[in-house]
């Protein structure tokens, strides 16, 4: 009985320990998205300019 105690209560734990991990990786890639959309477009002018 304890294990299965100790098997749900990792159960319980991981999935809101995975969801702000997943949170987290998903904001990531969006500021690094956002970071190589700027270079592109810091590139653009500069290949537009020159």
């Amino acid at each position: 009985m304890q294990h299965l105690s100790g098997t749900e209560v990792e159960r319980l734990k991981h999935p809101h320990r995975l969801a702000p991990r997943r949170s987290l990786a998903s904001m990531d890639m969006g500021l690094v998205l956002a970071w190589l959309s700027g270079l592109t477009v810091v590139l653009v002018v500069v290949i537009a300019l020159a």
